[in-house]
């Protein structure tokens, strides 16, 4: 009984160490699952038949499997046949039969998997090592897969290393000069274009200091730049003058980088430069026009403002602030400025005036109002201005004006109205003197206002002949008798003349007489009946008003502005000197009445002036316009015009009253800053895009043909050529792909610098479109694309055959390009009128309505990826677009987003016999 329970007991402690081994196992085998689905690299393990059995989680996601268990029990490494298309089944066979291990690097094509299971469909770099796990009778029970990614190390590598061969080529061969300097600034390396500009040789050059062909006056600018390169590492450019072989000096202007090693050290700085002589010459001659512009202004004693309307902000010239008494500083430069010193009574009309202009309404704005001065009063301005610039949105940006004092103008012309007010009631109120000679009695009556004006009362003063003959200054006395015997003998209609008769206080009095004789039957002078008037007033006034008119003449010639009245009663047309002058004209050559005028006016504004002038007279309104003048020598000027009207009680005219101002000056100078704004964009904005496609369009072609050089490299060094033929196809693609962009880029540089020839030639259609056929076929047959046309037989055309091929290549390989697998391209060809029309269509991705406004134009950098992610140059079209322009032809396209797309061009056509 012991031993039984002795035995009983031996049995329970060794079922007890059994299940604390199981558990001990247990634990290893979760300990085990746990280590082989977390090992960082992937891990597959295959049965004795080559099925899928174990597989962890960086194997999934080597494959992206949706799940660890999608290809367990399915995948045959040695019979799928995504297996033995990437060459991996023969490999695992080897390691079944042999049960040896295997370590080999590989490229997975994941995308030719035909299986049902999905995985990824790119292409991976892999590290794997097979190895065998046999049973005790050394046969293989399952094939264990250790894999490590390699593609982003592979593509590092691609991306790493420079393809010296190629990087040297396009140094030496690009089109912008290039070069290298070392620390201390020695030259180290130039492209062929540098030594073209600058005229140097390679062993004159290289190893020289650049500050021996630097102009004196830039070493030290190139110095602190040169030191700020290197020490802030960060792209500089700088403007220097370059000295040529020749000895000429041209301005260029640098763009640099450095260079480092690994550990960021200093190798070389590399720039280019681009002369901008041209550049400069045309920015200094706009600045000199301006500056000629303001000293114009401002020599005519003309303030100046300049207006940034969406700022607000507004520039006052000295002789602006100056004209009111103001010093710089008192005046802001800003538009309340302006504001706060307009007459309270005049802001209405001036602002009326200024948004008319800007609400596009007017061609000009101009106004006539007071500002106030520094000391308080106000003076009279007019106010000329002009919109220069607009927004992108075609709002007013800037505005540019004049200020003209003209309030001794004003004072003038308040004077002349009211001397002429005078002078009517003056007329009304006057009590003449009164004279009457019986010549035969030798009677004469002198009326008591005739002696008043003399000092005398009427019983101071006979009334006989000899009274009047007595009073009269001696040195009138004869004047004054030859006129009064020619009135007796009937020479002149009537007695007229002046003269000085003494006061009684021992002064003279200016006289004016007028008198009519009566005759008898004989013709002979019986009597006469006349008047005295005191003008002595008259005469003073006369002579202030001459002086004053001399006043006006002289600030109208400063200003360039002429006055002028039209009289309805007579239909006369009185015109200053400084109006003649302006309308080049002489008072001899002149008519002198309206129709005249309009004679002078340039025909194409003839209808506009008539019907302004006619309309300020109804409307009762200011006449206000600027029109063109032609002149008799064909000379073309701008004036402007404005008059006021006078009517009688009835409300009908009496007196049109205006000026006139040249301001042929102000106008062109505004019309060639204008030009010359758009000229300077349109340079900035040609050579921004000619460095966009230099700096990112290059880059990506280039990348792929240094990482695929070096890929060759490394393979011949270890004499693996496998892919090697792919590497080098791929790396011709690229190659291909910057050839065009290259080309493309010299073709257009040539045509914008007018150094292409044109030489149109004779073109049969058939042996063009062979040529394009058996040109295109290889990627035509790669996309699967219908390549079809259709064309009259026997149409000929002239045309450059070169450009002609530019244009019809750049149109296929778009079509190309944006078509799907399996699309259809056809080109049709017609004969519509005097042109042959090439109609160019596929059926691809269209364009989208947003891009289409792009495609022709060079200031924007605009360029989408094919339907396989090809690229472009983005200078196609508008290649295109020139050829075609100088063929005096047309283009055009129409596009319908994936459906369709048509490009059209026409060519003049001449029948060939």
């Amino acid at each position: 009984m012991a031993a039984k329970t002795m035995k009983m007991e031996d049995s329970k402690s060794i079922i007890k160490s059994l299940e604390e081994k199981i558990q001990r196992l247990e634990e290893e085998v979760f300990l085990y699952k746990k280590i082989f689905e977390n090992l960082p690299c992937g891990v597959q393990i295959f049965d004795s038949q080559g099925f899928s059995y174990k597989i962890n989680n960086a194997q999934k996601e080597n494959l992206q499997l949706p799940d660890l268990n999608e290809g367990i029990g399915k995948f045959n490494v040695l019979t799928d046949s995504f297996a033995q298309k990437n060459g991996v089944s023969q490999i695992y066979k080897k390691v079944y039969d042999t049960a040896e291990s295997f370590s080999h690097e590989i490229e997975y094509q994941f995308n030719i998997a035909e299986n049902n299971w999905q995985t990824r469909k790119d292409t991976r770099f892999f590290k794997e090592f097979i190895f065998p796990v046999t049973n005790k009778s050394a046969k293989v029970e399952y094939v264990t897969a250790i894999l490590s990614d390699l593609t982003s190390q592979k593509h590092a590598q691609f991306l790493s290393h420079d393809n010296i061969s190629v990087y040297k080529k396009l140094y030496e061969n690009a089109p912008i000069p290039y070069q290298s300097l070392s620390k201390e600034a020695l030259l180290l390396n130039v492209n062929k274009r540098w030594l073209q500009i600058t005229g140097y040789t390679q062993d004159e050059i290289i190893n020289t200091p650049i500050t021996n062909i630097l102009h004196p006056d830039s070493i030290n600018l190139f110095e602190k730049k040169f030191e700020k390169l290197i020490s802030e590492k960060k792209v500089e450019s700088v403007t220097l003058k370059l000295k040529q072989k020749n000895g000429n000096y041209f301005l260029a202007l640098f763009e640099g980088c450095i260079t480092e090693d690994e550990h960021g050290n200093f190798i070389k700085t590399n720039c280019i430069f681009t002369d901008i002589t041209e550049l400069q010459n045309k920015d200094e001659a706009l600045k000199a026009s301006e500056m000629r512009w303001k000293f114009a202004i401002e020599g005519n004693k003309d303030g100046l403002w300049d207006w940034n309307v969406e700022t607000n902000q507004v520039y006052f010239s000295a002789q602006w602030k100056k004209m009111l008494g103001y010093q710089e500083e008192d005046i802001k430069n800003n538009i309340n400025s302006w504001s706060n010193i307009v007459h309270p009574e005049d802001k209405d009309f001036v602002y009326k005036a200024l948004y008319d202009h800007l609400d596009k309404k007017t061609e000009f704005y101009e106004s006539e109002h007071r500002l106030k001065c520094k000391d308080g009063s106000y003076k009279w301005i007019l106010d000329r201005g002009k919109i220069v610039e607009f927004t992108h949105e075609k709002k007013p940006l800037r505005m540019i004006g004049t200020h003209t004092d003209i309030s001794e103008r004003k004072k003038i012309e308040e004077q002349l109205f009211k001397s002429q007010e005078r002078f009517k009631l003056a007329m009304q109120a006057t009590d003449e003197g009164i004279w009457d000679w019986d010549i035969e009695q030798n009677k004469m009556y002198l009326s008591p206002r005739w002696k008043e004006m003399l000092g005398y009362q009427d019983h101071e003063m006979p009334n006989q002949f000899e009274t009047w003959e007595n009073l009269i200054h001696k040195d009138d006395i004869s004047q004054a008798w030859n006129t009064f015997s020619k009135h007796l003998k009937g020479e002149t209609p009537r007695y007229e003349t002046q003269f000085r008769m003494k006061h009684k206080n021992g002064y003279w009095v200016d006289i004016q007489t007028k008198a009519t004789a009566i005759f008898n039957a004989e013709g002979k002078a019986i009597r006469i009946v006349g008047t005295h008037t005191d003008f002595s007033k008259q005469k003073d006034a006369q002579m202030q008003l001459e002086k004053r008119e001399q006043q006006l003449l002289q600030a109208q010639q400063t200003a360039h502005i002429g006055h002028w009245e039209l009289n309805f009663q007579t239909n006369t047309l009185y015109w200053s000197d400084e109006v003649y002058r302006i309308f080049g004209l002489k008072p001899q050559e002149f008519k002198a009445n309206y129709q005249a005028f309009l004679d002078t006016i340039h025909p194409e504004d003839r209808e506009f002036v008539n019907n302004s002038y006619t309309q300020s007279l109804e409307n009762r309104t200011n006449y206000d316009i600027v029109h063109r003048l032609l002149l008799a020598d064909g000379t073309i000027k701008y004036v402007n015009e404005k008059c006021k009207h006078i009517y009688d009680e009835e409300l009908k005219p009496l007196i049109s009253l205006g000026t006139v101002a040249d301001i042929t000056e102000l106008v062109q100078k505004e019309i060639q800053i204008s030009e010359q704004n758009q000229e300077l964009k349109a340079l900035n904005a040609t050579k921004d895009r000619f460095f966009s496609i230099i700096a990112h369009d290059l880059r990506s072609p280039f990348s792929a043909i240094l990482g695929f050089s070096d890929l060759i490299i490394e393979k011949v060094k270890i004499q693996n050529y496998q892919n090697v033929s792919e590497y080098a196809h791929l790396m011709y693609q690229a190659a291909n792909q910057s050839y065009i962009l290259l080309e493309n880029l010299l073709q257009w540089s040539r045509v914008q610098m007018q150094r292409m020839s044109f030489d149109p030639q004779t073109i049969a259609l058939e042996s063009i479109f062979e040529k394009m056929s058996y040109q295109y076929k290889p990627v035509l047959n790669k996309k699967n694309i219908n390549f079809t046309h259709e064309y009259p037989a026997g149409i000929f055309f002239k045309a450059d055959i070169f450009m002609f091929e530019t244009i019809l290549r750049n149109l296929i390989t778009n079509a190309i390009k944006y078509s799907f697998r399996g699309g259809k391209i056809h080109i049709k060809v017609q004969r519509i009128d005097n042109s042959i029309v090439f109609a160019i269509t596929d059926n691809g991705v269209g364009i989208s309505p947003e891009n289409q406004d792009l495609l022709f134009k060079i200031d924007t950098d605009f360029t989408e990826k094919g339907t396989e992610n090809e690229v472009g140059s983005g200078l196609g079209l508008i290649l295109c677009k020139e050829f075609v322009n100088k063929h005096n032809g047309k283009i055009w396209f129409e596009s319908e987003t994936n459906v369709e797309t048509t490009f059209f061009v026409s060519f003049p056509i001449e029948p060939v016999f």
